[in-house]
């Protein structure tokens, strides 16, 4: 996977450095871009409750008709973390994403979202381009 190049705002809390920035559909449809760890309460793992592949669906209708009418759609964020260092350059404030670094994200909170923004128009350049509100 190529490098990204993104614009971004550093936020800091605490001991905790977080990017507000954006990523395009494409990024997220990637192999490996990102990963989901379900909750499992027996061994007190993962934080993620099961993908509702209907409630994704509804999801993925709402943002295709919205885009449809060029509508705004969707502004909140899905949430992505690591515990890698993501460089960030603040004389351009842009994040730079090398997934061979990195490796897969963990997805904190969104991935109803991020399996929506993988579903409708997919295989359109208008679609693939869009981008999700990221931190």
């Amino acid at each position: 996977m190529p490098e990204l190049l993104r614009p971004a705002a550093q936020i800091r809390q605490g001991n905790l450095t977080i990017y507000a920035t954006s990523l395009r559909v494409r990024d997220l449809r990637q192999p490996n871009f990102y990963k989901i760890e379900t909750l499992d309460s027996d061994e007190g793992s993962g934080y993620q409750r099961l993908l509702n592949e209907a409630r994704a669906k509804r999801l993925a209708d709402y943002l295709g008709d919205a885009h449809k009418a060029a509508e705004a759609f969707l502004p909140t964020s899905i949430f992505l973390a690591t515990d890698k260092l993501v460089p960030f350059d603040t004389a351009t404030n842009v994040v730079r994403i090398d997934h061979d670094k990195i490796g897969s994200f963990n997805v904190v909170d969104g991935q109803h979202r991020i399996r929506g923004w993988s579903w409708p128009l997919s295989g359109t350049r208008r679609w693939t381009t869009s981008r999700s509100p990221s931190t």
